[in-house]
């Protein structure tokens, strides 16, 4: 894995940015470089055909104070790190940017306008819960303690569009980023919050990740019911 060409394929179109750290700094909270490993394995949310973050045997390394793995296949671009001091630090392409996404959303009269890049919107559900979820393991674990911070960044989503790919749930909005700067979901939390509100708190921030694309007051328990359905594996 060469970092510095991973890194300039993800930041070459849309792309996310997760960062989990604790609120008080430990360089060695984490024993042993073989600990901090077996904490993300034992930690990794499998709830759909892939997992969050990617565990790659093939690329995984101890580098440092850190272990990293990534991965780099279709449409799934991954780098992370997490260091002894508990901090994760994940980046990943923005899945709709390379797949042929036009060919895949339903049909829509009149026509929609081009745009640069769209955003699922039941796939950032289940993307973001699915960070919160890997965050709350990590809390249950006493890796965060006495809190966290937790950062979701979205960039370069300018002229990206809010869309679906179910042809039951079209959406009746032209939902468009038109911001240049990358949407950022930043907030702190208690281990105890993470572990008891993990859904709860990854829908406020989906709803405003969504709002950043003009969509007001969206249907959060729309978004409820999604949670539901990745949780119990109906897909």
């Amino acid at each position: 894995m060469n970092l510095e060409e991973r890194l300039k394929k993800i930041r070459s179109k849309g792309y996310w940015r997760v960062v989990i750290r604790p609120t008080v700094f430990e360089k060695h909270r984490i024993a042993t470089l073989s600990q901090a490993r077996e904490l993300v394995r034992s930690s990794v949310v499998y709830l759909r055909g892939w997992d969050y973050p990617h565990w790659g045997e093939d690329e995984l390394r101890n580098v440092g104070e850190w272990v990293e793995s990534g991965v780099d296949w279709n449409s799934f671009i991954e780098y992370w790190r997490f260091y002894r001091s508990g901090q994760f630090v994940h980046f990943f392409a923005a899945r709709e940017d390379h797949i042929d996404v036009e060919r895949q959303l339903p049909i829509s009269y009149p026509p929609r306008p081009k745009r640069a890049g769209y955003l699922s919107t039941i796939g950032t559900v289940f993307t973001v819960t699915e960070i919160f979820e890997f965050a709350a393991r990590l809390a249950a674990k006493d890796v965060l303690r006495p809190a966290a911070v937790v950062s979701i960044q979205l960039h370069n989503m300018a002229d990206h569009q809010l869309a679906t790919f179910d042809a039951s749930r079209l959406l009746f909005g032209d939902y468009t980023c038109t911001a240049t700067e990358p949407i950022v979901f930043e907030n702190e939390f208690s281990q105890d919050e993470l572990i008891s509100r993990t859904d709860e708190l990854a829908l406020d921030a989906v709803v405003e990740i969504f709002e950043h694309f003009n969509w007001d007051n969206p249907p959060r328990q729309t978004f409820v019911e999604d949670q539901r359905r990745l949780r119990e594996r109906r897909l």
